[in-house]
């Protein structure tokens, strides 16, 4: 009754199948560095948009222009001057016309998350990273 009963694995199996693991880490990690690049631009990007939206509801009357009779008295922290706005953590400059009673534009002056630039193009914000 000399019975071997063998049971596990073999190091040449386990080395195999670390192998083959550390392939797919190498091939998977960059791709998922990839998707949470664009998650985060994403989510940054709904953000502007939303602050934008509480700027324009702040600056604009229903007409498209600056509510030039109680904008100083609506809108806090900001400055009249240079046409900033701020609101949801990001301030929003407004390029206005010749006269000053409509806004041709707007960008972002400064907020949001580190290292992002901002573009509203065609009533779409765009957040990019660097």
């Amino acid at each position: 009754m000399n019975k071997m009963n063998k049971k596990g694995f073999t190091i040449v199996e386990l080395v195999i199948v670390i192998a083959v693991i550390a392939i797919l880490a190498g091939v998977l990690i960059p791709t998922f560095g990839g998707i949470i690049d664009r998650a985060n631009e994403s989510a940054e990007m709904q953000k502007v948009a939303a602050a934008y939206k509480e700027a324009y509801a702040l600056a604009m009357a229903d007409d498209g222009k600056i509510d030039t009779d109680d904008y100083n008295a609506k809108i806090k922290d900001t400055d009249t001057a240079n046409n900033c706005i701020e609101a949801g953590g990001y301030k929003f400059t407004i390029t206005m016309n010749a006269a000053g009673t409509e806004v041709t534009d707007w960008a972002v002056a400064a907020g949001g998350a580190e290292g992002y630039t901002f573009d509203y193009d065609n009533g779409a914000w765009t957040a990019k990273k660097g």
